[in-house]
């Protein structure tokens, strides 16, 4: 099951500088209100 991308919401990662080795832990969350499921939902 796959989302495809959505054309109104973009998301930015944080940037760590001056870190030789950074840690990115991370978490990205995207609330289904249920509307443009049957758009956005590829089965595969």
């Amino acid at each position: 099951v796959c989302l495809l991308p959505d054309r109104q919401t973009h998301v930015q990662t944080r940037l760590y500088r001056c870190s030789p080795s950074p840690s990115y832990q991370e978490k990205f969350l995207f609330p289904l209100d249920g509307g443009p499921i049957g758009r956005t939902l590829l089965l595969e």
